[in-house]
C-alpha cells in the first residue's frame, strides 16, 4: 500500500508518510510537536470537594471566632479563656447547620467548657449568650437554628474568602493596638 504526501503539523514541510497515522516528517517534529500539544494543555483544576471545603472554612470561621474573642471571657463559665480555648457553638455545628457559620452562635470557650462538661453548661452558655447579643437577637438565632440549609461549593468558598480577610483585617488591628500599648508603656 502507498501512502500520499503530506505537509508535516510541526514544520509545514511536504513529506512521504510512511503510515497513516503519521502527521510529522521526523522524530524532531514529532518531539517539538508533542512539546507544543503539552504547552497548551490548560492544567487540570483540581476537583472542589463539599467536605474538604466545609473543613476549610469552618477551621477559618473558627481561627476568626478564637481571634475576636481571645480577650474576653469564658462564654459558658466566665472565668479567663487560658491558653487551650475553642470556638465553641452553642447551636452544634452539625445539627443545626444553617447557624454553624453565624457569629452570634459561636463563641470564645475553655476547652474543658466546650467538651468535658458541656451538657451541664449549656444553661449557663445560653444565659451569658442572651446578655451579650439581646433578648431579641437571640430568639432570631432560635429560630434560624432550626431551619436546614444545605452549604453550596460557592458558598463555602465565600465564607472561606470572607472570613480569611477578615481574620486577617483583625490580626492587623490586634496588632497595631499591642503595638501603640508597647510604645505608651502600657502592657
Amino acid at each position: 500500500m502507498e501512502f500520499k504526501q503530506k505537509k508535516c503539523k510541526n514544520c509545514e514541510k511536504i513529506f512521504k508518510q510512511f503510515n497513516s497515522l503519521q502527521n510529522v516528517c521526523s522524530p524532531k517534529c514529532a518531539s517539538e510537536q508533542k512539546a507544543k500539544k503539552e504547552a497548551s494543555k490548560k492544567p487540570k483544576e483540581e476537583p472542589k470537594d463539599r467536605k474538604v471545603l466545609m473543613l476549610k472554612a469552618q477551621s477559618v470561621f473558627n481561627a476568626y471566632i478564637r481571634e475576636r474573642d481571645k480577650k474576653e471571657l469564658c462564654i459558658c463559665c466566665g472565668r479567663l479563656l487560658g491558653q487551650n480555648y475553642h470556638a465553641g457553638h452553642f447551636f452544634s455545628a452539625g445539627g443545626h447547620s444553617n447557624v454553624r457559620f453565624d457569629e452570634d452562635n459561636v463563641n470564645a470557650q475553655r476547652a474543658e467548657c466546650n467538651t468535658t462538661h458541656r451538657a451541664g453548661m449549656l444553661g449557663d452558655y445560653s444565659e451569658r449568650l442572651e446578655q451579650k447579643i439581646g433578648a431579641a437577637q437571640f430568639e432570631v438565632l432560635r429560630a434560624n437554628a432550626y431551619e436546614p440549609k444545605k452549604w453550596e461549593i460557592n458558598d463555602l468558598e465565600r465564607i472561606i474568602s470572607e472570613y480569611s480577610q477578615k481574620l486577617k483585617d483583625l490580626q492587623t488591628k490586634n496588632q497595631r493596638v499591642k503595638l501603640w500599648k508597647r510604645a505608651m508603656k502600657l502592657e
